[in-house]
């Protein structure tokens, strides 16, 4: 990249950043977030496409094998490489800068990464933007609290109410 970026950190760690323009500030935030949390990153890609039990075995009661499974129904990944092909010009170049930093700290620490690599799933792939997205979809989901209930809600709602009580205890006041 041509254009220049600086990333400062406060006395608290927090990665402060300033690009030439946008596209080389979105790469910094790339590159300072795999500075911190490079390996929740790469677990968190595993889980969207549904290959998380590759590098932590089955789990207890074949609960990533499951989780796996999860992923790939509801195809996070590959709906998220649709979206990126999908988005405005300005918008995929942003995200583009966004992994090209992220990818630009996987270069830069070659060897060096997390001991939690070794461990578990050796040198991670290269970052894409469709990665981005999949984990932005996965994680709305995740905090849409209790969506597996959704059907069961929405029968309950569809059912009548009954009013007649709340009535007569209205009607004594």
């Amino acid at each position: 990249m041509a254009e220049q970026v600086e990333i400062l950190r406060d006395r608290w760690g927090i990665a402060h950043v300033y690009g030439d323009s946008e596209e080389a500030a979105f790469c910094g935030c790339g590159y300072a977030m795999a500075e911190d949390r490079i390996f929740q990153m790469v677990l968190r890609r595993r889980v969207v496409q549904g290959r998380i039990a590759e590098i932590l075995g089955s789990g207890p009661g074949d609960r990533f094998v499951q989780q796996d499974r999860k992923s790939r129904i509801f195809a996070l990944h590959r709906r998220a490489r649709e979206t990126v092909a999908k988005l405005p010009v300005e918008t995929r170049r942003c995200l583009e800068a966004f992994t090209a930093g992220v990818n630009a700290f996987l270069h830069d620490r070659q060897g060096e990464l997390d001991p939690l690599f070794t461990r578990y799933g050796g040198t991670p792939e290269p970052w894409s933007a469709a990665d981005c997205i999949a984990i932005w979809d996965h994680l709305g989901q995740r905090f849409s609290f209790g969506w597996e209930n959704e059907v069961p809600t929405t029968r309950e709602a569809e059912e009548p109410l009954v009013v007649e009580p709340l009535v007569d205890d209205v009607a004594h006041i």
